[in-house]
């Protein structure tokens, strides 16, 4: 966890004192997201602000980020603003499509809005329900889905 606004204010804090990392360290991050937090109807709440991707670096080991997916605060939703290299390398690594890894991430959300409508919040609980969904995906989407 660190504390910084955005991708450049991120660089700055990561390459000076105390941490003063080489920049060309900074490639080896695969996502970084950012966090807000916004007041809504009085109510102070946490939104991911944006989703970035490091893909690649500069010949100067600057590295380079690639904005996914940004919070529209007018709507309180998120849109993708540009497609995933890290998807892409996942895909060709893994040797399954990105159609593949997209329905897995809408799997695994299913699971994670499951957890969060029925509050479970405890470790061990929601420990179970994840060692349950690797060992038998379909039955447990196929539970939460009639629930």
């Amino acid at each position: 966890t660190l504390h910084a606004e955005n991708f450049q204010k991120l660089i700055d804090r990561l390459t000076s004192q105390p941490i003063n990392l080489s920049i060309n360290l900074i490639q080896n991050l695969d996502a970084v997201l950012f966090i807000k937090r916004v007041k809504q109807n009085r109510i102070y709440k946490r939104r991911i602000s944006s989703v970035m991707e490091i893909a690649g670096a500069e010949d100067n080991g600057t590295p380079i980020a690639n904005e996914v997916i940004k919070w529209d605060p007018k709507n309180d939703n998120y849109k993708v603003v540009n497609p995933s290299c890290l998807l892409k390398q996942i895909s060709e690594s893994m040797g399954i499509s990105e159609k593949e890894i997209q329905q897995e991430i809408i799997n695994r959300s299913k699971v994670l809005r499951w957890l969060y409508n029925m509050k479970i919040n405890d470790y061990r609980k929601t420990g179970a329900l994840f060692n349950r969904f690797y060992n038998y995906p379909e039955a447990l989407l196929e539970r939460i889905d009639t629930l």
